[in-house]
């Protein structure tokens, strides 16, 4: 928020002004000292002498503005008409010398200058501080911190301003106050804090009414909830068949994951073994390209020193042409040294960014090292081999293989053998299981349909019982609606009866339409939003009935108030107001309201006066409302003794007579009668009008407990719906007990047909021939592996006994494969750290700072060199034959590098095609895994999927604990706490600990693991459900209403948290406001206070006389008194013997001496260490004169002694005309 300089750097001061240096400004030509200044100091002399000139320096150097100056900065140098137009200066400054209270001296210049030498240049000004030049705002600081205030100008009053102030109106009065204040630096930031708070607001009733209308919805989506609910009590059995069908299907989604998973798992192990074998061909090959890469490189070196040299050879031709060749190329070499010196500037930064990264890369490297070396340290408690053991290990490994691998070729295809017979095997027992719980489910379903048919003749004869008693229930319903019906008619004329009679009644106020919009719009708030208590004029009365149009007055519009607990309720009300369209009201917080305590001298006044307070009778816990109502308001019998209390007493209060005549303490009075006064006053004398009311309202009460003649009617009609539904359940149930009866008979032919097929698999000869060529197999397959092992213990006999294991397989099984991984680890971390470290020796040997100067002294001996090209002539033949001899020993070298990059680009290629090979098995390998996480995450969707559907069709699936499903096996429970939580449960619920309980599905229906088998239960189950659903979907409702709420209800949820969140927003922007508010509140009212209570005694000051040793009355009142800057200040001053007048209809003098007080008393606020007067006195006769001199000397007299000058008036003297 913006501060005012003013308000937060102003410091008394008590310091003078020394004297004045001018050079050429206005009248004085030439530099001039005016000074110095006494502590009390009047010039005087005729007109045109320079008085004034005098007094615009003063005002010039103090930066007041130049428009104020009477012209331009120009106009403002001397200038003589005599003198030439080149002749005239066209510099000038004034200078004050101010002398601080410890004698310290501080000097203030404005320089006046061109700003070129142009005679039409424009003019400016510089501020300087002890002759150093600084910014206004540096200076204004300064002159601040001494009390001088040039934004207020407290230091000078111009010829003139007199007249100005006594003529300003009440609103130009308070902008003076708010710019001696401060206030006037919180306008803006006062403005956009009011237009917040009216915008978040605004915000917070559109919320409101948009919640309104949601709620609205949700209740109609709610009655389409209830009836879908209802619908589906019907739909049970249908229910019963869908989770069935449902858990069917998750527990064969479960057999399929499993199986993918394992496979997944099966595949991820042999790609791990695959990987870390080819991470050590990846290692031989980054080796082998590094070394095949810096071949490369070299050569291409020795290429340029090749390619340099036979340019040197062609520059040494004839000695002419390699004269001018040698200077043309020592030119371009300087300019392309003077680039690379440049260019290696560039490289010097980025260099040292290169050696932090490898420093840090080479760090992380060692730190993985040392982990490394640590785990394998961890690793050491298993069997380690050394070198020699490994290499033993290995061709034992291949000998054992050679000798073994016929009998590893029988085994394999032994093994594939006996893996079709056992499927065919399986395939044969299956398909007898499956015939056998066939025949058992369709025996126990016969046995559950001729229970279900008894139990439809049951439940036929229920309803025809319930459509009997709904029949009655129905006229009884409408007997009910036709007593309600005319019981209500009765009531309301009645009512009718009663509202005429409180028309017509005399005794009671004629209310306007708006005060009975009020009123009703008070109740709607009272009955809706909690903490209203009422309108002001319901919750007080009047214990003196003569005083009800007195205290009519003091209320005034809070009579129609609406009193509430705090400001949220207050906020509350606002938005109902606004969302309901109706009309404005004003509402008193308990919480915040301004109520200040009664003073109890109030009460002490005498006569008839009794506080407006003490008239009042309430409930305690209104009576903040009621200070903040009535405040210090006086009531009084008659007008005489009202205008006493508030002109004639020392404090003036604010007084209202019985009559209604309000007195203010401003000066105004306001009287008269209306009649919407009188109706007004009439509030509380109207008991007839209550005892109406009352019995209004008992009526009321009677008509709303009668029952409702629309739910009435409606529940008639609900009764004749049931009647007709029960009606068609009995259809339906009919047509069902047809269609179980034949079926039942369908069943019992099928049933005959499973009994004769499962005596024909029990008698199958195929399976126990079988079940004998499995064994077979089995028992050969053992004998086989048998042989194996024994061949490979035999051979490994001596060294397994040397490493100390029982035999090899251990040592294959465990450490083996831990300590080859942890090798190639270990190299391969080692090659990362060597390969790092020699990049980063290779940095740091690059210096480009040395690289630089070396470049740099390189660029000078060239330039020398071209000096002394003429002295190398008889060198140059032997330079010529040196460079051919090098340029013979870069040809052989390069040779040389071609071979060796040749040979290792073989065996580069040799290393690609092993790396391809396992690339190639590894990808296979990843297409598996990724096939199986494809069916994997397919099972899973379909599983979601279901889970989803079960949810939205609201289907509740079975759960158990988990700790009873692990004894049972793993296909018979689906565990929802583990890795497949998410998918096992349904969406939106909590199944902690629970699993999915199969417990009602069959053991055929589970059996069913073929895919034809699935699909022939599958069919069925869906054939069994569509049948069910059929048979109601002439009947289903609006099924979709239960998303549908819900959706409603989210919308609900968010309309209700923007409404909260817009209502902070709003209670957040009124703080703000309230806080700038009360900021520009108290800066103006400490301006103001003290400013009132030092006017009356400066005014007193300048009037009293012999004949009148009390003087005059002057005292200042505020319009609006809750905040003052937006209102009027009105300044009385009534003279000795005058009666109280307007200002306007002072004499002028009388007017320039209350203008004078009030100029005295606002310097008085905020006073500066000097005051300068312009001619002040213009206006006076001689005693006025000789009063105001009288005061200016007393007031400088107590500052010369220490006294308050602050209350006293101005603490230096001025200029004077005479």
């Amino acid at each position: 928020m913006a501060q005012d300089h003013d308000e937060f750097e102003y410091k008394k001061a008590t310091g003078r002004i020394d004297r004045l240096e001018v050079e050429n400004f206005k009248s004085y030509k030439g530099h001039q000292q005016i000074g110095p200044f006494k502590n009390f100091t009047a010039i005087v002399g005729p007109n045109g002498s320079g008085k004034s000139n005098l007094m615009d320096a003063i005002s010039f150097v103090l930066g007041v503005r130049t428009q104020q100056l009477r012209g331009s900065l120009k106009e403002l140098l001397y200038s003589n008409s005599d003198t030439a137009e080149q002749a005239k200066p066209r510099r000038g400054y004034v200078k004050l010398v101010y002398e601080t209270e410890e004698g310290a001296e501080v000097q203030f210049s404005r320089v006046i200058q061109p700003s070129n030498a142009e005679p039409a240049a424009a003019y400016s000004s510089v501020y300087k501080v002890d002759d150093k030049v600084v910014t206004w705002d540096a200076y204004s600081k300064r002159l601040a911190g001494f009390g001088i205030l040039v934004k207020v100008r407290n230091f000078l009053v111009f010829q003139g301003d007199i007249e100005k102030v006594a003529s300003r109106s009440p609103e130009q009065l308070t902008q003076l106050f708010e710019q001696i204040s401060g206030s006037d630096a919180l306008a803006k930031d006062y403005a956009e804090a009011a237009a917040a708070k009216e915008k978040a607001e605004a915000a917070a009733g559109l919320l409101f009414a948009k919640k309104k209308a949601v709620a609205a919805e949700r209740k109609q989506k709610k009655e389409q909830k209830d009836e879908a609910e209802r619908h589906m009590a019907a739909l049970q059995e249908q229910r019963e068949r869908r989770l069935y069908y449902y858990l069917w299907q998750l527990y064969h989604l479960q057999q399929d994951e499993a199986q993918a998973l394992a496979q997944q798992a099966d595949l991820a192990a042999q790609l791990e073994e695959l990987t870390a074998t080819a991470a050590g061909f990846e290692g031989q090959l980054a080796t082998q390209r590094q070394a095949h890469g810096g071949l490369v490189k070299e050569r291409m070196r020795l290429e340029k020193e090749q390619k340099k040299l036979q340019k040197k050879q062609a520059a040494k031709d004839p000695a002419k042409a390699r004269l001018r060749e040698e200077a043309s190329r020592l030119t371009r070499k300087i300019a392309a040294g003077n680039a690379e010196v440049e260019a290696l500037k560039r490289r010097a930064k980025a260099q040292v960014k290169t050696l932090a990264k490898l420093k840090k890369d080479l760090q992380a490297l060692q730190d993985s090292r040392a982990q490394l070396e640590a785990q394998g340290a961890g690793d050491d408690a298993g069997l380690q081999l050394d070198a020699a053991q490994l290499a033993e290990y290995r061709k034992l490994k291949g000998e054992a293989d050679a000798k073994t691998s016929r009998l590893l070729q029988d085994r394999t295809t032994l093994e594939a053998q006996l893996k079709v017979d056992e499927g065919t095997l399986s395939r044969l027992q299956e398909a007898a299981s499956l015939k056998a719980d066939r025949l058992q489910g369709q025996q126990q379903q016969l046995e559950q349909l001729q229970q279900r048919l008894g139990g439809l003749q049951d439940e036929l004869q229920q309803l025809d019982r319930q459509l009997a008693a709904k029949k009655d229930a129905a006229k009884s319903a409408q007997a009910e609606h036709r007593k309600a019906s005319s019981q209500r008619e009765y009531l309301l004329g009645k009512l009718r009866e009663v509202e005429g009679y409180l028309s017509a009644s005399k005794s009671v106020r004629q209310a306007t339409d708006r005060e009975r919009r009020l009123a009703a719009a008070a109740a709607k708030l009272k009955k809706e939003v909690p903490g209203v208590y009422g309108r002001v004029s319901e919750l007080v009365r009047v214990t003196n009935r003569k005083y009800n149009l007195a205290m009519a007055v003091v209320m005034q519009r809070d009579l129609d108030s609406v009193v509430v607990e705090d400001r949220k309720a207050g906020f509350a009300c606002i938005d109902y107001l606004k969302a309901s369209k109706l009309e404005r009201m004003d509402f008193i917080p308990l919480d915040s309201c301004e109520a200040r305590p009664l003073p109890e001298r109030l009460r002490q006044l005498g006569g008839t006066a009794t506080p407006a307070l003490d008239l009042l009778q309430f409930d305690p816990q209104y009576e903040r409302a009621c200070l903040h109502v009535c405040g210090n308001t006086i009531v009084v019998d008659n007008v005489s003794e009202a205008r006493q209390l508030c002109y004639d007493s020392p404090d003036h209060y604010k007084v209202v007579s019985a009559d209604g005549t309000l007195f203010k303490p401003n000066g105004t009075i306001t009287g008269g009668r209306s009649g919407n006064l009188d109706a007004r006053a009439n509030r509380w004398d109207a008991d007839e009008y209550e005892r109406l009311k009352q019995e209004r309202e008992k009526l009321k009460g009677q008509i709303d407990a009668l029952p409702d003649v629309r739910a009435c009617n409606v529940a008639a009609q609900a009764f004749a719906g049931e009647v007709a539904q029960l009606e068609l359940q009995a259809k339906y149930k009919q047509a069902e007990l047809k269609q179980s009866q034949e079926g039942m008979e369908a069943l019992q032919r099928e049933v005959l047909l499973l009994e004769k097929a499962a005596s024909d698999a029990s008698a199958d000869p195929a399976v126990a021939q079988l079940q004998q060529q499995v064994a077979q197999q089995q028992d050969a397959l053992a004998k086989l592996e048998a042989r194996v092992n024994g061949i490979r213990d035999k051979m490994f006999a001596a060294f397994s006994k040397r490493v100390g294991v029982p035999n090899i397989r251990v040592y294959e099984e465990t450490t083996l494969a831990a300590a080859e991984k942890l090798e190639a680890d270990r190299q391969r971390i080692d090659e990362q750290i060597t390969a790092v470290s020699e990049q980063v020796t290779y940095e740091e040997k690059q210096q480009a700072s040395a690289q630089l100067a070396e470049k740099q002294a390189a660029l000078a001996a060239d330039q020398q060199q071209l000096q002394e090209v003429q002295q190398k002539e008889a060198e140059l033949e032997e330079a010529a034959g040196q460079l051919t001899q090098q340029a013979q020993q870069l040809e052989q070298q390069m040779e040389q590098l071609r071979q060796q990059a040749e040979t290792a680009q073989a065996g580069m290629k040799d290393l690609q095609a092993q790396a391809a090979s396992y690339q190639k098995d590894a990808g296979k390998l990843r297409g598996g895994m990724a096939a199986a996480a494809t069916a994997v995450e397919a099972v899973r969707s379909s599983r979601h999927g279901l889970m989803e559907a079960a949810m939205l069709e609201q289907v509740e699936l079975p759960y158990r604990d988990a700790a009873d499903a692990e004894e049972q096996d793993a296909a018979d429970a689906m565990d929802v706490d583990g890795e497949d939580a998410d998918g096992d449960t349904q969406p939106g619920s909590t199944h902690k600990g629970k699993v999915l309980d199969f417990s009602l599905l069959s053991d055929s229906d589970k059996g069913a693991t073929g895919k034809k088998q699935r699909e022939a239960v599958g069919k069925r189950l869906k054939e069994e459900l569509d049948a069910a659903a059929a048979e109601l979907g002439a009947s289903a409702p609006n099924m979709k209403a239960l998303e549908q709420y819900e959706a409603v209800r989210e919308k609900e949820k968010q309309q209700t948290a923007e409404l909260e969140a817009a209502r902070k927003a709003a209670n957040a922007a009124s703080k703000a406001f309230l806080r700038t508010q009360q900021q520009r509140t108290q800066r103006f009212s400490a301006a103001f206070e003290h400013i009132k209570n030092s006017i009356d005694f400066i005014y007193k000051q300048l009037t009293r006389s012999a004949v009148h040793p009390l003087g005059g009355q002057a005292f200042l009142s505020l319009e609006n008194e809750d905040e003052p800057y937006s209102g009027g200040v009105n300044y009385i001053a009534m003279p000795p013997t005058k009666r109280f007048r307007d200002m306007d209809q002072l004499s002028g003098g009388e007017k320039s001496v209350a203008a004078l007080a009030l100029l005295f008393a606002i310097h008085s606020y905020r006073p500066s260490p000097f005051f300068v007067l312009d001619e002040v006195d213009a206006a006076l006769d001689a005693t006025n004169v000789a009063r105001v001199a009288h005061y200016i000397r007393s007031c400088t007299r107590r500052e010369l002694h220490g006294g308050d000058a602050a209350a006293a008036g101005p603490s230096s003297g001025g200029k004077r005309p005479r």
